[in-house]
């Protein structure tokens, strides 16, 4: 565990949080499982939270043993729209990992079945995806990389060309399959084209007869001139072009914390995969959901339009929270309108600044050097003061040092890249760069090294 410390004035535009705010939150602490279904006090706690804020366009809901509140502030609440349309973006992975776990349930797969048998393809593609799992896919652990791909390829029929797909993420490979997490689009996409091989479906279809129609959710098609990317169809990592509201997504939620037996037992540690650094809020995966410590999982999203949402599921206690925001940040409006009962925030946990003088300089030269994906490339250089700079296409910075061989970019000098960490030592150099999300390969070191 890292040391506690004060976060310096630094920002995770992934995560869109400012935590110096988060002393000025409402706490919600302590609060009644009632008390979060009471829609007039959430309203009224929202209110608080937006006043003196020029522009909002926001909506929350809870929902408590299937119980729904919702409040919304900005233009759902002046339409009187509790069908306010949510893009929930990359919490389409939540879809995706619900309908791989029916067939799991159902007994069709199982989650160490190796998802090359699970795909018609060609023999030389199939050996992409040795010893690659059902389970590897939804937990980010398959080592494949998706940085080139900005979207799943499709053929002509609308299926995911599954060919293209998993040779486009095979060029570059970040490690083997099982040994460590690294968050993408890629896992996902090939789900996604194994449930249209096992149903003979598209995606879209399946998700709505499958999971959509047996919890009454509608869909709402987004215009194409509306859409930002190339993107065609439902995505299953992305969402696309989709849009349901936040009382369906708080639906969805609870319908998953109802069934108990989906979720491992709290006190076996060991079913969660673990990050394989530091992140402030995050701690692991289970089956494709996000764990965020405490019981927590879910998932956070951008829609291509700038919009936001935090999704949060306690299925121990079968409590479900959706904050969807185009301003501010989803997460902003989450911290401050829950206070530290919002999961990750009672166990944030910040790595404490070193003295620059205090670093031993061999350490600065070990992390030196270039580390990467199929798409972008950090270079790393050691300086005599005790820090590193740091190259990018977003230019560069210098970053100071922390504890357990984290960096801090200052707040002025970011340049998108608010920390990296530097993971598993490899003689004179470590093998991996993580920003907390994703991991970049020493170009140095091999994948079998």
């Amino acid at each position: 565990m890292l040391p506690v410390a004060r976060w310096p004035n630094v920002r995770r535009e992934d995560e869109g949080l400012d935590l110096a705010r988060t002393s000025a939150s409402i706490a919600f602490v302590g609060q009644s499982h009632a008390a979060l279904s009471d829609e007039c006090a959430l309203e009224s706690r929202l209110h608080a939270v937006v006043a003196g804020i020029d522009r909002t366009d926001i909506v929350v809901c809870t929902c408590v043993d299937g119980e729904i509140a919702f409040a919304a502030a900005g233009p759902a609440r002046e339409a009187r729209r509790s069908d306010a349309p949510v893009r929930p973006g990359c919490l389409t992975k939540l879809f995706t990992a619900t309908l791989i776990g029916q067939l799991i349930t159902e007994g069709a797969m199982g989650l160490e079945q190796l998802a090359g048998t699970l795909i018609p393809i060609s023999r030389s593609v199939s050996e992409c995806l040795d010893g690659v799992t059902i389970r590897h896919l939804l937990d980010h652990t398959h080592g494949l990389d998706d940085s080139a791909c900005i979207h799943a390829p499709r053929a002509p029929d609308g299926f995911i060309d599954s060919e293209v797909l998993i040779r486009s993420c095979s060029e570059f490979r970040l490690n083997r399959p099982g040994e460590i997490y690294s968050y993408s689009n890629a896992g996902t996409w090939i789900a996604g084209a194994i449930l249209e091989a096992w149903h003979d479906c598209r995606y879209e279809e399946i998700l709505q007869a499958r999971l959509f129609d047996p919890l009454g959710i509608t869909p709402e098609v987004i215009a194409a001139d509306e859409l930002k990317t190339a993107e065609v169809g439902l995505c299953p990592a992305t969402g696309g072009a989709i849009a349901i509201s936040a009382r369906d997504l708080a639906r969805f939620l609870d319908s998953g914390g109802s069934r108990k037996e989906l979720w491992p037992d709290p006190a076996v540690a060991s079913a969660i995969t673990p990050l394989p650094g530091w992140n402030p809020f995050e701690r692991g995966v289970y089956r494709g959901w996000k764990f965020f410590g405490d019981g927590w999982y879910g998932h956070n999203s951008i829609a291509d339009d700038g919009s936001t949402v935090m999704a949060r599921l306690h299925p121990e206690e079968r409590i479900s929270v959706v904050v969807s925001s185009t301003h501010p940040h989803a997460n902003v409006v989450a911290a401050r309108l829950f206070g530290k009962a919002l999961p990750g925030y009672s166990t944030l946990c910040i790595p404490k600044l070193t003295s620059p003088e205090a670093v031993d300089p061999l350490i600065l030269q070990t992390c030196a050097g270039t580390y990467s994906n199929s798409r972008d490339a950090f270079s790393v250089t050691a300086l005599g003061s005790g820090m590193i700079e740091l190259e990018s296409q977003s230019g560069r910075s210098v970053l100071n040092p922390a504890s357990d061989h984290v960096f801090i970019a200052r707040g002025a000098d970011a340049r998108g890249v608010k920390f990296i960490q530097f993971l598993r030592r490899h003689g004179s150099s470590f093998r991996y760069l993580w920003d907390g999300r994703r991991l970049y390969k020493n170009v140095k070191v091999g994948v079998h090294d």
